[in-house]
């Protein structure tokens, strides 16, 4: 049944035992989410868990036989229907019979196993699932934009090109899906095969980001032979062997390029990274070596490798958002504020917080009180009837930085392997025993002596 169509907001949940260190967790991912704690508590395993169970969705869709499309290849072809111009089909049936949350829960230790590059012996018993994926990609699918725009690394074809390409054209909110252009089932069955492919891996997120801990040292792999070398890094482990967020982040690296025209929703963004973080801009410079990324700041330039580490930690996310944007995007930030002076993590925040209320979403693994402290701020500002007088308190004087409790999660890993819910969003507090019990400790050490 489709539950929660036109309901209130349901957010998905993750439940989660024996997981690395975690040996229980129950986290609803929100639109901002954080986890904090200890080091080795299991918050990096937790963070790109999300991204790996997400992969296994476009996996089950992409390695199916051609011969049994999504696995319901027959009901396909009787729900297609032709019409005097155009043939059409109602997805209703065929997502009725997806059953993702099973498929990710029987087949996630194997696929993180590898994914993490762990023996998958001790993930004997672990379990993982998703609550709600089901429904929420079916909602998707309900209230899906009635033309779907084809795209090619995210961006739009030209108009000449989308001309020799059919169209698929959707009624409404509803399943029900026109194909034009096409004159047969066969060809329809392919095209429509290929697009909803691609509608269901995006039906959640347009993409997901995964940004490694090890980022600073691997931003700058980016000339077109250490490019070149590593393209075959899954076939060549022995050459790169390394856990899979690495592998994707060095190809993220290799393949982002400097567009001369700023997409005109993100250069707010782009400008409070550039102007109020890094206090110079990210570009891409031909050299007769390959592409470099280049640092341009007031009294020159440097090539990303001889920058500092907080330019290095911050400049792919700010070419990757110039390049394609960030609505509907997960940004997955393994220590988010590395690297980062205290007013610069502050400033990160609000942007963060920024971005989320135009449309991106974020899981944040932290270890610094400052991101917490001022996240209160930001969550009882969203509660002031006085925006506009007491936004010029805040760091980027942007009452849109305000963001509401309900869009945020955050979540302390314990070293007992627990995982609690830490956030109260009526009284707007956030229980970081993790970082007071330490200051009260330094405090105490200072008076006694």
């Amino acid at each position: 049944m489709l539950c929660g169509i036109m309901g209130k907001k349901e957010y998905l949940k993750i439940s989660m035992s024996n997981l690395g260190p975690i040996k229980e967790a129950e986290i609803e991912l929100r639109p901002l989410t954080i986890f904090i704690g200890p080091n080795n508590t299991g918050k990096t395993w937790a963070a790109y868990s999300v991204a790996a169970a997400f992969e296994l969705i476009e996996n089950f869709l992409k390695e199916r036989p051609k011969t049994d499309v999504l696995g319901y290849y027959e009901e396909f072809l009787r729900n297609l229907k032709k019409k005097e111009n155009h043939f059409e089909i109602d997805v209703k049936n065929i997502l009725e019979k997806m059953n993702f949350e099973e498929y990710i829960s029987k087949s996630i230790t194997s696929y993180f196993s590898k994914y993490m590059l762990i023996d998958s012996k001790s993930m004997k018993n672990t379990r993982y699932n998703i609550e709600g994926l089901n429904s929420k990609i079916r909602e998707s699918f309900f209230r899906k934009r009635e033309t779907i725009e084809l795209r090619i690394d995210g961006l739009e074809l030209e108009d000449r090109i989308k001309k020799t390409y059919p169209t698929i054209e959707k009624s409404g909110n509803s399943f029900l899906y026109k194909i034009r252009g096409l004159k047969n089932k066969k060809e329809v069955s392919g095209w429509f095969y290929t697009i909803m492919i691609f509608e269901l891996y995006k039906s959640i997120y347009d993409d997901i980001l995964v940004f490694p801990s090890e980022r600073t040292s691997l931003s700058y792999i980016s000339d077109l032979f250490a490019y070149n070398a590593l393209e075959n890094i899954d076939k060549e482990e022995e050459m790169f062997r390394a856990q899979k967020p690495i592998r994707d982040y060095v190809r993220l690296v290799g393949k982002l390029k400097n567009f001369e025209v700023i997409r005109k929703n993100t250069k707010k963004a782009v400008d409070i990274i550039e102007k109020e973080i890094l206090y110079g801009k990210i570009g891409v410079e031909k050299r007769d070596f390959g592409d470099e990324i280049e640092y341009y700041f007031k009294d020159g330039d440097l090539g990303i490798h001889a920058t500092s580490s907080l330019v290095k930690s911050l400049s792919i996310l700010d070419l990757y958002i110039k390049n394609y944007g960030y609505e509907n995007k997960l940004f997955i930030i393994d220590e988010t504020t590395m690297n980062l002076h205290p007013e610069a993590q502050v400033k990160f925040i609000e942007l963060i917080s920024i971005l989320v209320n135009n449309g991106a979403h974020f899981i944040l693994t932290a270890h610094t009180p400052y991101v917490v402290d001022h996240l209160i701020n930001l969550m009882e500002a969203s509660k002031s009837k006085n925006k506009n007088e007491i936004k010029d308190l805040f760091f980027l004087k942007d009452k849109k930085a305000f963001i509401s409790p309900n869009k945020v999660a955050v979540y302390e890993f314990t070293k007992e392997g627990k995982v609690k819910d830490i956030l109260d969003r009526k009284e707007i507090t956030i229980n970081w025993e993790t970082f007071s019990k330490i200051s009260e400790k330094i405090s105490n050490i200072y008076f006694k002596i």
